[in-house]
């Protein structure tokens, strides 16, 4: 069965639509739910219909949804009860898990063969393994089911990219496989739009002096959109020198060169360091590896905005310069007060999604965040040593395996994406030691989505050469 194709007969899923929506508007009437949760409700069951009949328009709709519903999270919850209610998000990643299992039951799929599916299950499992001695079950719930959408985005996005690419006289045939990063900058156009108006009318981020302006898009924080905004940063740089690769296939270039400008403006508006550091690493190893004009590009705009822009320049300095109030010293004392929670509970942690309360329980209220800021001393806190051990193996195998797959890769522009991908992938693990990436759920779908199309078009193109050398026959 093609990744396209239906996952229900098209009779069955014309019944599920109209039982459903009339199911959603009787229990809407009758639970008293607000016209706009009504709609919501409305619009989120189109989303399964669409998914059923088409799962790669389903994943790509899925993808723009999440984007565009992060700020959305704390307005409209679905309320079941006076005790239990579900926010946009929560709702979105439970309805897209269920989907992708039924997804992987329909099409039969091998999850055991997919590269790196051995770390993802160790960690998962970890991970759901700590809600037995969890010291908030809820919060370890919505963070399990949160993560366990990356995940199974991740799967999806390898099975349909591996059906989809086929790989013919040294060129690369595909339909979604080439389109991806398209949709990928296709999901930033709203967010992008919110944000200009944001940094144009400086209605971004407000109530702390000096960083009034930082935009945040559709996200739910400035530094959510920095991971957005470098990932499609990274996206656009690829279609530069894909433009540089292939000039008589893309005559005009100055497009592309205007739209990642702009996305490098994005990143730099948020005021994020630590993204605005992931972004100079990134473009350091595309530089070394491929186009050492990158590195003067981005070097020489970030120049000009330092000294231009004096909420930039504030921003960097308190990198090398912090002033006694800098959020930079609130760092160093937030993973001081977080080093001091994992030192109690060291072995097994208190849970997967449980750093804030963590904090509250060994130090109480404090002025700031009970956010860690730091993925990997947060990975340590929720799930202790074996927990942080399980993560770091992720994260490590996954870059072995984009290194391997960059040096197998003999296609000039799947080996340009893979470069791309490991650089990106390389850039967001230093991003994680400075704040909460895996806290960005729609750029991890994305992230992770980008690591399975490498690592299926280097399986394709093994394939390949396999077949050459023992003779026709059929590639899954």
């Amino acid at each position: 069965m093609m990744p396209g194709t239906a996952l229900l007969s098209n009779k069955l899923i014309g019944f599920l639509f109209m039982t459903g929506l009339l199911t959603i508007l009787v229990y809407c009437i009758f639970s008293a739910q607000s016209f706009v949760m009504t709609l919501i409700l409305i619009l989120g069951f189109l989303l399964i219909i669409i998914f059923l009949w088409n799962p790669i328009l389903g994943i790509f709709l899925f993808l723009i949804t999440r984007t565009l519903s992060d700020r959305l999270a704390d307005s409209f919850s679905l309320v079941i009860n006076e005790n239990i209610s579900i926010n946009i998000t929560g709702l979105l990643g439970i309805t897209f898990l269920f989907l992708g299992a039924f997804y992987v039951i329909s099409k039969k799929i091998n999850i055991l063969s997919i590269p790196l599916i051995w770390p993802i299950i160790l960690f998962l499992g970890i991970a759901a393994a700590s809600m037995i001695f969890s010291v908030d079950i809820q919060a370890s719930f919505y963070e399990l089911t949160r993560l366990l959408t990356i995940f199974i985005f991740y799967i999806l996005a390898y099975d349909i990219f591996t059906k989809d690419l086929k790989i013919k006289k040294n060129k690369a045939q595909s339909k979604f496989a080439r389109q991806f990063p398209k949709i990928i900058l296709i999901s930033a156009i709203i967010p992008f739009l919110i944000a200009s108006y944001q940094l144009i009318t400086k209605t971004g981020l407000g109530g702390t002096t000096g960083i009034e302006s930082r935009i945040y898009g559709t996200f739910i924080h400035p530094n959510n959109f920095a991971l957005f905004a470098l990932i499609i940063f990274a996206v656009t740089i690829f279609y530069v020198l894909k433009q540089k690769q292939e000039p008589a296939k893309n005559p005009n270039k100055f497009p592309i060169y205007l739209i990642s400008a702009f996305s490098f403006l994005m990143l730099l508006a948020t005021l994020c360091r630590g993204a605005i550091l992931a972004a100079l690493c990134f473009a350091f190893i595309i530089g070394i590896l491929k186009s050492p004009k990158i590195i003067i590009l981005t070097a020489t705009a970030m120049l000009i905005l330092f000294f231009a822009s004096e909420n930039v320049h504030d921003r960097i300095e308190d990198i090398y310069n912090p002033p006694a109030i800098s959020t930079i010293r609130w760092r160093f004392k937030q993973w001081q007060r977080g080093w001091e929670s994992f030192s109690r509970r060291p072995w097994l942690g208190y849970g997967v999604g449980t750093e804030q309360k963590a904090f509250k329980i060994n130090h109480g209220l404090f002025e700031g965040s009970y956010h860690t800021h730091n993925d990997y001393l947060r990975s340590a806190i929720e799930l202790g040593i074996i927990g942080f051990s399980a993560y770091s193996f992720l994260l490590c195998w996954a870059l072995v395996k984009l290194l391997q797959a960059y040096k197998r890769i003999k296609l000039p522009v799947n080996k340009l994406m893979a470069l791309t991908v490991l650089a990106l992938f390389l850039s967001v693990i230093l991003f994680s030691a400075s704040d909460n990436v895996l806290k960005g759920t729609a750029a991890m779908w994305i992230l992770w989505a980008l690591v399975a199309l490498v690592l299926a078009q280097a399986k394709k193109q093994a394939a390949n050469l396999q077949r050459k050398r023992t003779g026709p026959g059929p590639i899954n």
